[in-house]
């Protein structure tokens, strides 16, 4: 829906403006924002839907919302500063950057929703919903990685020094792959006991078990990326 289209636009104004308040250590501005674009965002979708009528539409509708309220806030700690024909060069070089990323993300949009579109189709909605919420467990710890790399992003950058920084990425990255082990098998043990209190009993959840074990293992790759 067009609501969709329009939250896609304040995400991205949203999504920048953050990572620049990150970059700055600007904590409580950040903070703020991102508490606009996801927990606030999501309460004013589920609120609107309680109040209204259960859709789609009108739960895009109040995170749309939020979100553009979360930009609209965030231009009280960031000022776009001007920019005319002498900035072409940097404009330029911005584009030639950032372009390039938009195919990909499109490809990972693919990549990530082909299987939850495919199970639709062969299965339909109700293996949709019990697929989504054993993959949702075992996404958890790479939520939290995506979360820690966005943290300490910026204090890479700010080292400066090329030999601090390959020493601290090779620190990163062993603290990680011995935090890793255990991660994974806290979701593994937890998993049959956080299925049964989030799904329903038809779901037959001690089914899905595996799922959340196996999309969990993707952690592992993601482990690499995100210190590479």
């Amino acid at each position: 829906s067009r609501f969709a289209v329009w939250w896609g636009g304040a995400s991205a104004i949203a999504a920048a403006q953050t990572s620049l308040l990150r970059s700055e250590d600007k904590l409580a501005g950040y903070a703020i924002l991102m508490a606009l674009q996801s927990v606030l965002a999501d309460a004013a979708g589920l609120a609107i839907c309680l109040y209204l009528d259960a859709s789609a539409t009108l739960f895009v509708a109040g995170k749309l919302a939020a979100t553009a309220l979360g930009a609209v806030v965030g231009l009280g700690y960031i000022t776009p500063a001007p920019f005319g024909t002498q900035d072409r060069a940097r404009i330029r070089d911005c584009l030639t950057f950032s372009l390039a990323l938009v195919p990909a993300a499109l490809a990972a949009l693919v990549i990530s929703s082909f299987d939850r579109i495919t199970l639709a189709h062969a299965h339909g909605a109700t293996e949709v919903a019990r697929y989504q919420i054993a993959a949702l467990l075992g996404t958890a710890p790479v939520l939290l990685l995506m979360m820690l790399a966005s943290s300490w992003m910026p204090r890479f950058f700010a080292l400066g020094v090329v030999g601090d920084t390959e020493h601290t990425l090779v620190r990163a990255r062993d603290s990680l792959y011995q935090l890793l082990p255990w991660v994974l098998l806290g979701v593994a043990g937890l998993a049959p006991f956080v299925l049964r209190l989030w799904a329903p009993a038809s779901f037959h959840t001690d089914e899905l078990v595996l799922i959340s074990a196996v999309v969990a293992l993707a952690t592992v790759p993601e482990a690499a990326t995100a210190v590479a």
